[in-house]
């Protein structure tokens, strides 16, 4: 999805839609930061599931936060086009934004 206005936070997880603020302070993406330095020192694509353990935030909020960390431009969502072919527990590791796309993936956008 372009990312033109920006996607609110909202549903996720595969489940239904919740208004959920998003912590914003930071724990979230110190994490991410973290592991993308640990993996061949940055600027590589990663699993959902593994931002999802490694998260202090859990669920909605977890979804809400990763939504808010994309708008803010500090990280890169990378969408599955074909979500048919995607297990039900796989689906239930990636975001969904409220327009129904699903995203598996995450990177640290260059500058942060």
């Amino acid at each position: 999805m372009a990312k033109g206005g920006g996607i609110k936070a909202g549903g996720g997880g595969g489940g239904a839609a919740a208004a959920v603020a998003p912590s914003g302070n930071g724990a979230t993406f110190d994490a991410l930061k973290k592991a993308d330095l640990a993996d061949r020192g940055g600027g590589g694509l990663h699993a959902m599931s593994e931002a999802r353990d490694m998260s202090p935030l859990k669920g909605a909020a977890f979804d809400a936060e990763m939504l808010r960390l994309y708008n803010a431009d500090k990280i890169i969502l990378h969408n599955h086009d074909y979500i048919a072919n995607v297990e039900p527990a796989k689906l239930k590791t990636f975001i969904k934004d409220p327009y129904g796309n699903y995203y598996h993936a995450w990177a640290i956008r260059n500058g942060n």
